[in-house]
């Protein structure tokens, strides 16, 4: 590849941080014996006390009270699809509910109180079964002023899943209860794909740790008329960025201003629809977050070109406020624990999506968000960055302990029938039996011969060419360092019909002798609009 493209390549260049942690779990309150036991079995409550009903009821809907003496400690609250007639009924060892498609039924709890709880459930096999039914448990209060349908329609994850073809027992770990004050929640069992029968004979709830309030999305709104129209109404436009040290009103913006180095805070400022950040060589500038649990994430970050003198790579890292310990947010970048999350181009509008973002716990749920600019001074402007979460947080090491440095893409239409995909990264280490890119369409088979490329072009330290005055070295990606190594090169075609308007999925991978597959973090691009 010629210098000039090379040249032409890193003008627009999309840079991927690696993405892991190298921060304990720290997720500990000492585990309890408190077990309570739902028995939905005649024969278990009558024993224990509950002799105000009689067992074959042929109707769940008439047990609408608890039992006698605390008993039976469930009631029958309300259902969905639901069929009577004999068909969902109170028998000797277990509750028999019978549902049409999408059905559900709902009872309401006494019992329990807040936290985290480990949750076994023992279930029957009975006539025309369902193959599997969903469980669900919330406070009561998460449907005061709403519906349980809307509960359900909202995309709330089940705890768990059984499967109701044969009988048997399934345990469920980290199963989290929100306070209530009321202390009763709400027992759902739903039947989401097809109708058919779910038998219950029992639940036991058994208490493990304290609460922990589950990830949600939550989007960082950089723009004054964003948060001003969520209510925000305590700051105003183009104030200095390091003025803002409180939180919105009501909430509605999630950050403040916590430190900087080497800011121009004179250029710095808090703008209509994003936060305009300058800074002179070696700067960063450092935000403390509210609202976002320790979780994986996919972070998607959009942000504004500035035309002049914008900053080609701008880092961003985040971790739990208590790792900063009596420290520092300089001590803490100095120090190497410091993990990027992501990174922007301040000469392009666009969005960039990073997947596998992890945080780590947080005692209090508060988080730094720093933005970076490494050597080099420049501007970048904040529009909005979303946390959106997609599993359990993951305690994955250092992020030495990956062979790659950064990803850097180019998406060039090369005209009206299709496009050139260059993806360029850096390996420690040629000591791989192959070594290449993932270069993919969204939707496209994993297995796709056509989205595995091999590198078609290498450089070590010697023969690198010269780009704006800077030698493409593996330095380079990582992040300015005296890293040695090499920088590889895969490029593929597509055609402007499959490939436009759709996400591009980019991975390195490395195979090593025994064909063990070493993989780097992944970045998604969508194709078009001006990439």
């Amino acid at each position: 590849m010629k210098n000039k493209k090379m040249s032409r390549l890193f003008s627009i260049i999309l840079c991927l941080g690696v993405v892991a942690s190298l921060l304990p779990s720290g997720n500990a309150l000492a585990a309890g014996d408190e077990s309570v036991v739902f028995n939905f079995g005649y024969v278990q409550n009558n024993a224990a006390g509950d002799t105000d009903i009689a067992a074959d009821v042929s109707d769940i809907k008439k047990i609408t009270e608890y039992g006698n003496n605390g008993a039976r400690k469930w009631r029958y609250l309300e259902s969905s699809g639901v069929r009577d007639n004999g068909e969902s009924y109170y028998d000797n060892n277990y509750t028999c509910i019978r549902t049409n498609t999408g059905g559900w039924a709902a009872f309401e709890l006494t019992g329990l109180s807040g936290g985290e709880y480990s949750a076994n459930v023992t279930y029957t096999a009975v006539a025309a079964p369902i193959a599997t039914a969903e469980l669900y448990i919330l406070p009561a209060e998460a449907v005061s002023g709403s519906s349980i349908a809307n509960y359900l329609a909202s995309g709330k994850l089940p705890f768990g899943t059984v499967k109701c073809e044969s009988g048997g027992s399934a345990g469920f770990e980290k199963v989290q209860l929100a306070p209530s004050e009321s202390g009763k929640y709400i027992l759902v069992v739903s039947t989401p794909a097809q109708g058919g029968r779910v038998a219950i004979n029992n639940i036991t709830f058994t208490r493990t740790g304290e609460y922990v309030a589950p990830a949600v999305e939550v989007t960082l709104k950089f723009g004054y008329n964003q948060n001003i129209s969520d209510g925000d109404t305590d700051i105003t436009a183009s104030k200095t960025v390091t003025d803002i040290a409180d939180y919105g009103d009501k909430g509605a913006r999630k950050w403040k201003y916590w430190d900087s180095k080497n800011l121009r805070s004179d250029e710095s400022y808090y703008y209509g629809n994003y936060t305009q950040i300058r800074t002179n060589s070696g700067g960063w500038i450092a935000f403390e977050l509210t609202g976002l649990a320790s979780a994986e994430y996919k972070m998607t970050v959009n942000h504004t070109a500035y035309a002049t003198s914008p900053i080609a790579h701008a880092y961003l890292y985040i971790f739990p406020v208590e790792e900063l310990g009596a420290g520092t947010v300089e001590d803490y970048l100095a120090s190497g624990r410091a993990v990027k999350a992501g990174s922007l181009d301040g000469s392009k509008t666009e969005e960039r999506t990073f997947e596998g973002v992890q945080l780590a716990p947080s005692a209090s749920n508060t988080y730094v968000l720093v933005a970076s600019t490494s050597v080099k001074a420049g501007t970048f402007k904040l529009t909005d960055i979303t946390f959106t979460p997609t599993g359990e947080y993951k305690e994955t090491g250092a992020a030495s302990q990956s062979p790659f440095g950064e990803l850097a893409a180019y998406i060039e239409k090369k005209n009206d029938a299709s496009y050139t995909i260059n993806v360029l990264s850096a390996i420690k280490s040629l000591d791989y039996k192959k070594i290449g890119f993932k270069i993919m369409l969204d939707g496209e088979a994993e297995n796709s011969p056509a989205a595995f490329v091999e590198i078609n072009t290498l450089y070590n330290q010697v023969n690198a060419p010269d780009f704006g005055g800077e030698p493409l070295t593996a330095a380079w990606f990582f992040e300015g360092g005296s890293q040695d190594g090499y920088v590889f090169i895969g490029e593929r075609e597509l055609a402007s019909a499959d490939a436009e308007g759709k996400k591009l999925i980019f991975c390195p991978y490395a195979l090593k002798n025994d064909d063990t597959a070493v993989w780097g973090n992944e970045f998604t691009v969508t194709v078009g609009g001006g990439n």
